[in-house]
């Protein structure tokens, strides 16, 4: 329950912001949230369903609202507080900013902490092989990919990494790859990063100089950590606790909460190739046969029955090769077919069965060579140097079959009578030397179960926050596929905004003559349309449904107006937006052309942004398998797709686009809406009815 004593620490600390912290200010959509998320995480509406939805516009001040509500609950009941978020963007802004403010002027006492993966710090032992500056390694099998180099480096390559070398040894950096102070480029992260294969943990002779490790010692002495959606999910894959704290001791808070369901499906999908699979498993006995020899120079046991495993798994898999290439499914022209239903010919879940079978075997055996391994350390019969030489590509190997096993698994798994079926596909992959591969691919439809068991029905309490939690002015479209309920003890709130959208905002739909879905004369009427709707206001966005006709009206707009035009794809997005900024600082008219991603998260107030322009409603074609067999499996439900999937996506998308207008309550400016089926079509005053209450015009 919610003490007196924990009701007097947030009015102090609310108090206490409010009187320090330049240019606070309390409004009561943000006391309301404060008092709601106490109450909740304090058990006052029920003990053991500890979860709160709370959808809270831009401008109420969700941040500081769950701050100083969750710090106080948390350390009165002793639980670790989890801060969970979909971007980098806002991890660095309640690592750097927040949390630092909440700290200084609040009066509450606590440590918080950033949560990283492994692979976001560099390993002092790769970056010594890369360097040359450490023991050789092992080359286990052809082709490995591991911390040295299969290619020949480049010289600014070899100086940066002993820039970095020197950098570390003299304590100028702790081996946060975030932290470095220029862009390492994708290739150099992955080659200086580990995994929870490669890594030997304690046993590492360079343990006590791991800044992995340094950072989660002091992680788990933390009382607030910021993590992000992704880590959340990998700690959860893992049973909970193993990353982070474990869930039964945690309050967590996930903002950007619309992006949870999405998250988990793209976390728990699988992916594995056949003919690449199939070239790898051939000299997996090698890696298992220089292990053996390590641990137990006398026995061949292990590796000759990791031999016989990987071959048949190997040979079933070329098989499967040949009867994909004579199935049909595929050319040149259809590169992607999907199982309907998700249901797959019996023929390859017989052969997944096998290949299934072996690669669980395989993992038996390598794990059981690894824990040799580890006890060969611990006993002074293995050489450090030896294992860690071996580490990486042992490790890697161990990684493969974990996918191919997870893959092959989620093929042949059997869905129960009545529960949403798996998406499986695969695609066709035309390899550079003219020869054919296919990768096969399977993922969840429906998270909601996932989230249910893993997550709310064990964790000590959760809230989930967005300025778009709601579609079409309700939760249910959250609720379904997080699996949350009604009468199941979950709150919900949504908070009224404080912008005066009324006085302050304008949203037009024109009159157009053509019909959005023909993409030709439509993107014809947006170029005749879009220089009289944008005038000479300084900050424009435009955003578009899809590439094509961002380029294609981008393309046939007069050059007069062409020109200031910085379109997504042609720059970097920071470097985009900063120079948006530079030119309507100079007084220079800028229009951004931006896609879906460019719909949330910018923020662009004042005169950065004073007319927003929608080309289209934003409604998703359902290409990906994934979306198709959501649609399937509905409409073999009798259910309609559109109105259940399509039509609540659009609101939430069309909300989020048109919230890039007023991002202070002093902003002021025009959404115009290029689609006539906000007008035309029943569900278009569905979708009307759920933006924010500008003044409107609809031109007849």
């Amino acid at each position: 329950m919610l003490t007196d004593a924990v009701k007097q620490r947030i009015r102090d600390a609310m108090e206490s912001v409010g009187q320090e912290l330049p240019g606070f200010r309390a409004r009561f959509p943000q006391r309301k949230m404060i008092a709601e998320v106490a109450k909740v995480l304090s058990g006052e509406y029920s003990e053991e369903r500890r979860l709160l939805c709370v959808e809270g516009p831009t401008g109420t001040g969700k941040t500081m609202a769950y701050l100083l509500a969750a710090i106080p609950v948390a350390v009165a009941e002793d639980r670790h507080l989890v801060i969970s978020s979909a971007t980098v963007a806002l991890q660095e802004q309640l690592i750097n900013k927040d949390l630092p403010d909440v700290a200084r002027w609040s009066g509450l006492q606590f440590d918080f902490a950033l949560a990283k993966g492994r692979g976001r710090y560099a390993c002092k032992r790769n970056l010594g092989r890369l360097t040359g500056n450490d023991s050789g390694q092992v080359p286990l099998f052809a082709g490995q990919e591991e911390a040295s180099w299969d290619r020949p480096p480049e010289a600014r390559e070899i100086s940066l990494l002993e820039e970095l070398e020197n950098a570390w040894d003299s304590s100028e950096w702790d081996g946060d790859l975030d932290a470095w102070r220029a862009e390492l480029g994708d290739d150099l992260r992955r080659r200086l990063g580990a995994d929870r294969h490669s890594c030997t943990g304690r046993r590492c002779r360079l343990f006590h100089q791991c800044a992995y490790f340094r950072a989660r010692d002091g992680l788990m002495r933390a009382d607030v950590i910021v993590a992000n959606h992704d880590l959340v999910l990998a700690d959860l894959s893992m049973g909970g606790g193993v990353i982070l704290p474990p869930p039964g001791e945690t309050f967590y808070i996930f903002d950007e909460a619309h992006h949870l369901a999405d998250k988990a499906l793209a976390h728990f999908s699988a992916a594995a190739s056949v003919r690449g699979a199939a070239n790898w498993l051939k000299n997996a006995s090698r890696a298992a046969r220089a292990m053996e020899a390590l641990v137990d120079s006398a026995s061949r046991a292990e590796g000759d029955a990791v031999e016989e495993d990987a071959n048949a798994a190997a040979a079933h898999l070329e098989r499967l090769a040949v009867q994909l290439a004579d199935s049909g499914w595929l050319s040149a022209d259809v590169p992607q077919y999907r199982f309907p239903r998700g249901e797959i010919p019996q023929v390859l879940a017989e052969v997944g069965g096998e290949i299934h079978a072996h690669a669980a075997a395989l993992r038996k055996r390598l794990g059981k060579l690894a824990d040799r391994l580890n006890k060969g350390q611990d006993n002074g019969l293995v050489s450090d140097d030896n294992a860690e030489a071996i580490a990486p590509a042992f490790g890697q190997l161990q990684q493969r079959l974990e996918n191919l096993h997870h893959l092959w698994e989620m093929m042949t798994r059997q869905v129960p009578q009545g529960a949403a079926p798996l998406s499986r596909w695969i695609d066709r992959v035309d390899g550079a030397g003219g020869e054919i591969d296919y990768l096969l691919c399977a993922s969840m439809i429906d998270a909601s179960d996932l989230y249910q068991e893993s997550l709310w029905s064990s964790c000590a309490g959760a809230v989930l926050t967005s300025a778009t939690l709601t579609s079409l002015g309700n939760f249910e479209r959250l609720r379904t596929r997080l699996g949350l309920g009604i009468d199941d003890g979950t709150q919900y709130l949504r908070l009224d905004s404080p912008f005066d959208y009324a006085n302050n905002g304008l949203l037009v739909v024109p009159a157009m003559r053509s019909d959005p879905r023909d993409r030709d004369a439509h993107s014809a009427e947006v170029v005749e349309r879009l220089p009289a709707i944008l005038g000479d206001e300084l900050g424009c966005l435009v955003l578009f449904s899809s590439r094509w006709q961002m380029r294609r009206v981008a393309e046939d707009l007069p050059p007069s107006w062409s020109c200031r035009v910085l379109m997504q794809g042609n720059l970097p997005k920071q470097v985009l937006l900063d120079r948006h900024r530079e030119a309507v600082g100079e007084g220079r008219q800028s229009i951004i052309f931006g896609l879906a991603s460019f719909a949330e998260g910018i923020d662009l107030p004042g005169a950065l942004c004073t007319q927003v322009v929608i080309a289209k409603l934003p409604f998703s074609v359902p290409t990906s398998p994934i979306e198709q067999s959501a649609a399937e499996w509905l409409e073999s439900q009798g259910r309609n797709p559109f109105m259940e999937i399509a039509v609540p996506d659009a609101a939430l998308r069309l909300l989020q686009a048109c919230g890039r207008l007023l991002r202070s309550e002093q902003d002021r400016g025009t959404v115009t809406i290029l689609d006539r089926r906000l007008v035309s079509k029943g569900y278009g005053r569905d979708l009307l009815q759920a933006l924010p209450p500008f003044a409107r015009r609809i031109e007849r």
